[in-house]
């Protein structure tokens, strides 16, 4: 296979000789860059051909386009490609350059959004139900009628009519106001237990919806907002997909589009 011919920008960083010259031509120095240019060179297969800006690293952008560094080389057609790849957030890169657009790309967070629908914790302590006290209040009601000497109907009624106050008055029997408080504590607990028990979300809370992908966020009602550079942003704001451009007008719509 024929090879093609390859010019790579380059620079050298201070108290470190990269490249030099031999023969006329820029050669790495490190094995590093070596190593590298095999790799590339085999890769192409290329014909390597190493250049270094008169001044400058990777050059300083002006109002008329960058004027040093290995920017400048790429801007006046003398390289190709630059040595180390350029962020995505260079302001007017030259050359040729393809925009990347991956969703899976994305560093998607989550942050707990404490509310009575989706905190764990609240959720927790809303999954006590009144059921269980009022199962324990019958329970002491049982165990009163039990302990009360002569089975009348109107001591039935009476007891009746004061359970519902039990938890809080303990007078059914003026007699055991310390029993009913003993009671009352050890069969609350059990039930509590119990109930628990068959309620994951008394033990592990609500789990929060996994969110894989920019389709998760609005399909489930998340609301976005951006942490990444300028050009992560501007991605969004171009609306280059559809869920770029849903993510971003959630965004908008919450205030949180910057």
């Amino acid at each position: 296979m024929q090879k093609v011919n390859l010019t790579v920008g380059a620079f050298s960083v201070p108290f470190a000789e990269g490249f030099v010259e031999e023969d006329d031509q820029t050669v790495p120095n490190l094995k590093s860059l070596k190593q590298f240019a095999a790799i590339l060179s085999d890769y192409g297969p290329f014909n390597l051909k190493f250049i270094l800006p008169k001044e400058g690293q990777f050059g300083v952008l002006t109002e008329t386009g960058y004027h040093d560094g290995v920017l400048d080389l790429l801007q006046e057609g003398k390289a190709d490609m630059c040595l180390l790849p350029l962020s995505l957030d260079t302001q007017k890169a030259p050359g040729y350059f393809t925009s990347v657009v991956f969703e899976e790309n994305f560093y998607i967070v989550s942050i707990r959004n404490l509310n009575k629908d989706h905190s764990a914790m609240i959720s927790s302590l809303t999954s006590v139900t009144v059921i269980p006290l009022l199962l324990a209040i019958l329970a002491i009601l049982i165990l009163e009628l039990i302990a009360v000497k002569c089975f009348k109907i109107e001591a039935l009624l009476s007891g009746i009519l004061k359970s519902f106050g039990i938890s809080f008055y303990q007078h059914l029997s003026p007699r055991s106001s310390w029993l009913c408080v003993i009671q009352m504590l050890i069969l609350m607990f059990p039930v509590f237990i119990f109930n628990a028990a068959f309620s994951t979300q008394a033990i592990v809370g609500t789990a929060d919806s996994k969110i894989d992908t920019l389709r998760d966020i609005i399909d489930q009602g998340k609301i976005p907002f951006f942490v990444e550079g300028m050009s992560m942003h501007d991605l969004f704001k171009s609306k280059v997909t559809k869920d770029y451009s849903d993510n971003y007008e959630r965004a908008v719509a919450e205030g949180l589009e910057t």
